[in-house]
């Protein structure tokens, strides 16, 4: 569905021209807001290893995250100021859900060099949102306008992660009995940067389309707990291409 809507916005770009031309040439805007649509582009990894200790013995654990593209929604409002400079804000909002794999080995209480292992795999959500403050350097004309923009994000994560794998300890313990994964979702936030540009077509004096692509990268330190595993940080990285269209607002 992303995907068809980034494709109507790119068609009504190139055919906007036309329709401007007929409709004639309106005053070159100082400011401009804008909605989009589309999907974050990144393939961005948590790998979480644990090494415990149990039993007098050492114990494992590891879960490993690969969060791929998902939808994205974008808003910002950018003003120009002195001779194309100008300023704006843009907030973005992301989603995926993807798959993680764990695993556990636990030390047996009675014998040395017998782990009992368990694996398994579950669907993980990621939440992102970003602001992003940029510098920008517009190139209006008549009927087109691009806006070359930069400068820091600050990223707010919501990463649901597996913190432990809960199990039951039953005679004979050669095995884990009911071992399930714990789930919590864990929050941080932290600063990056972006690059990026969007071209807006105006088809009229305030309204228009138009496409955004803008680069993003930060990172966030989460620190998951675990009453097996314990606490331990992980840096997660955030952000991606940002790939989307939709409406312009010119005033």
């Amino acid at each position: 569905m992303r995907h068809s809507i980034v494709g109507l916005t790119l068609a009504g770009v190139l055919a906007a021209p036309a329709l401007a031309v007929a409709q004639g040439t309106p005053a070159t805007p100082r400011g401009v807001a804008a909605i989009s649509f589309g999907t974050q582009v990144a393939t961005l990894e948590i790998d979480d290893a644990v090494t415990f200790t149990e039993f007098v013995e050492d114990g494992s654990f590891r879960s490993h995250y690969e969060t791929g593209s998902g939808r994205l929604i974008d808003g910002g409002v950018a003003v120009a100021l002195w001779h194309g400079l100008g300023v704006g804000v843009a907030v973005s909002a992301f989603e995926s859900t993807d798959p993680a794999q764990v695993s556990l080995e636990v030390p047996h209480p009675f014998f040395f060099d017998r782990v009992r292992s368990f694996a398994d795999t579950v669907d993980l959500t990621r939440r992102t949102i970003g602001v992003h403050v940029a510098a920008a350097y517009v190139l209006p004309t008549d009927r087109v306008r691009v806006a070359l923009t930069g400068g820091p994000s600050f990223f707010s994560l919501s990463q649901e992660m597996v913190v432990d794998v809960a199990f039951q300890d039953s005679y004979p313990f050669d095995s884990l009995t009911d071992p399930h994964p714990t789930i919590q979702t864990e929050s941080a936030t932290g600063i990056g940067f972006h690059a990026g540009a969007d071209v807006g077509v105006r088809l009229g004096s305030s309204v228009g389309v138009g496409v955004l692509l803008r680069y993003t990268r930060g990172t966030v330190d989460l620190m998951p707990t675990g009453s097996l595993i314990g606490s331990r940080p992980i840096a997660a990285d955030v952000g991606g291409l940002h790939v989307a269209g939709g409406l312009r607002f010119y005033f």
